[in-house]
């Protein structure tokens, strides 16, 4: 009878301690970092390199750190001009891309983790000028400058009817504004003065508040929902982080 007890109570011995083993490796599956293929494009404020260094900074990438942090998720941040950008997004699986305005023309062609901020598109005047605007319609008199890649201006094009000076940035935008080769600025209501900050210049005076923005991480439609769900996750909690970091990069 002892024997028999003495063999019961090693089966149950050995089942905790198989169980305990179980739950310990579940445990490190659980805790391994899910890996995702994430591309962005140098865009500054949101995305660029330190000064005299190849180490990204911004406000845009300050973000996407933490949010990888909180998430769990790991990722080699890859740097691509716009439109390769946007050609690896469309055919690579478990992709990710930031920072993008989710648009209605891109909304059912990614998922989306976001957002990450929320701006307005607003078209700027030097201080010293007298122009007025009460109205869109009031902005189709004056020679506007922005980006040809740039939502701001396109925006409004397909409101009104306006003469328009491209640029390849928003410091070229800026540089030609104060130089007096355009009227007005059509750009995001953070573009504008930080790269009016960056080149010294005078910060620009907003007369229009256009459309809201929606600045997301956009993503390939196969990543896995399960890591979707977890970027999701922590960027939702990610609120008062991200007040810091955007008041950071607006009064640095």
């Amino acid at each position: 009878m002892a024997l028999h007890q003495f063999n019961i109570a090693k089966i149950i011995l050995l089942a905790s301690t198989l169980t305990l083993m179980l739950s310990s490796v579940r445990a490190e599956v659980t805790e391994k970092p899910i890996s995702i293929n994430l591309i962005t494009e140098i865009n500054h404020p949101y995305v660029f390199y330190k000064e005299d260094s190849n180490e990204l900074t911004g406000l845009a990438y300050d973000l996407i750190i933490e949010l990888l942090k909180r998430s769990n998720v790991k990722a080699d941040v890859t740097v691509l001009p716009w439109l390769r950008a946007i050609k690896m997004l469309d055919s690579t699986d478990n992709t990710c891309l930031f920072i993008m305005n989710r648009t209605p023309l891109r909304e059912k062609k990614y998922t989306w983790v976001g957002p990450m901020h929320l701006g307005y598109l607003t078209v700027y005047k030097v201080p010293s000028s007298p122009i007025v605007i009460n109205s869109i319609s009031d902005i189709s008199q004056y020679l506007v400058i922005g980006k040809t890649d740039g939502i701001a201006l396109r925006d409004l094009k397909e409101k009104i009817d306006f003469k328009a000076l491209y640029t390849s940035s928003d410091e070229q935008s800026a540089r030609l504004l104060y130089r007096g080769r355009g009227e007005l600025w059509a750009t995001g209501n953070v573009d504008g003065p930080m790269a009016t900050k960056k080149l010294g210049l005078p910060l620009p005076i907003a007369v229009f508040q256009n459309t809201p923005t929606d600045l997301s991480m956009g993503c390939s439609l196969k990543l896995l929902p399960a890591t979707l769900e977890k970027l999701i996750e922590a960027n939702d909690s990610m609120s008062d982080f991200r007040k810091i970091i955007i008041d950071k990069y607006l009064h640095q």
